[in-house]
């Protein structure tokens, strides 16, 4: 039986707060930034992490011996990023629960990150610096009395930590609050993206928060904030929906319509998918489908990406296909047909 995934298990707040991730850069003193590395030294840094991760039952995978399909459904499902799947080389380590994923040989030597559903700050934060407290022992870390962790992007100076929150924000997305909110939290230090990160658009209303400042402030600190700002998000988007669902009619008839589509249809894009099911999460969220467990929507946010569609069947499929792929798994995932 295969073992049950982060995004499969429930957590605080999880009706707005999709997942939180808690990231760590660190590089090593020995060895130049993967931009400047040989595919010797990318080896000898990828056999280092190895051994100081033994016994962390984590899976080695070398980007370079996997399908390019395969490396696209990590980046969906946020255990790496897009320009790591994207470059062919490099490793990760990744947990069988798909909660914690190292790269080697992205921007940093080391990108330390967990995963965990709904918000959890301190628990994603506990995990990551235990991992950091492992790798640490066997491995110099570059490190500047003043400056803190030295990093390959100067913003990432200090503790070299991003802590953020995924939010299902549908409803100021209809309200048209973004922008303001992105103006709001800027002004505190934190910042509003897409689902991807810097430079991605939202998609099915996912956003991104996320701290900015590194150096100056503890870890602890960062978290704490995130944490604060993400709640307030929250009560302000469960406003928003309140406003939205006065009208039960209209409401329930957009809902049920979005659960139609996924439950029946025989072919799906990604491009109509992802709407129908942010229309999906926020009737779960309103009680409309007392059915529907919030997991099961994020499952399906999960498996949708035509990277995930590909890994499962093993090979390329064209357009047609992965329409057909998802259209299907999404049925399945909903209703068991």
């Amino acid at each position: 039986m295969a073992m049950e995934k982060w995004y499969q298990r429930s957590g605080e707040q999880d009706d707005i707060i999709v997942s939180t991730r808690v990231r760590l850069a660190r590089n090593v003193a020995d060895l130049p930034f993967p931009g400047k590395m040989t595919d010797g030294q990318r080896e000898e840094l990828a056999k280092r992490a190895e051994q100081a991760l033994e016994g962390q039952a984590l899976r080695r995978l070398d980007l370079a011996k996997l399908p390019r399909y395969e490396a696209l459904g990590l980046a969906q499902r946020h255990l790496v990023s897009l320009e790591f799947a994207e470059q062919g080389k490099g490793t990760l380590f990744v947990s069988q629960d798909e909660s914690v994923s190292i790269m080697v040989g992205e921007e940093d030597h080391l990108r330390i990150q967990v995963l965990a559903p709904g918000l959890d700050t301190a628990g994603a934060l506990a995990r990551a610096q235990q991992l950091d407290s492992v790798l640490e022992q066997q491995m110099n870390y570059a490190f500047h009395e003043k400056l803190g962790y030295l990093t390959a992007c100067p913003t990432n100076l200090g503790t070299a930590l991003r802590v953020s929150a995924m939010l299902h924000l549908s409803g100021l997305e209809q309200a048209g609050a973004i922008r303001g909110l992105i103006g709001s939290v800027s002004k505190l230090g934190l910042t509003i993206r897409g689902a991807y990160g810097e430079g991605t658009k939202a998609e099915g209303s996912l956003y991104q928060l996320s701290n900015q400042i590194t150096l100056g402030i503890s870890e602890e600190q960062a978290a704490e904030n995130v944490k604060n700002i993400a709640k307030e998000l929250t009560a302000k988007e469960r406003q928003a929906r309140q406003r939205l669902f006065a009208d039960t009619d209209a409401a329930e008839d957009r809902i049920w319509r979005a659960y139609g589509t996924l439950a029946n249809a025989r072919l799906l894009s990604s491009q109509e998918c992802r709407p129908l099911i942010s229309a999906l999460r926020a009737g779960v969220s309103q009680g409309i489908l007392p059915g529907v467990k919030v997991s099961t929507v994020n499952e399906m946010m999960m498996n949708e990406g035509s990277g995930a569609l590909m890994t499962a069947h093993k090979r390329e499929l064209n357009a047609r296909e992965r329409d057909r792929e998802r259209a299907r798994v999404m049925r399945t995932l909903l209703t068991g047909n």
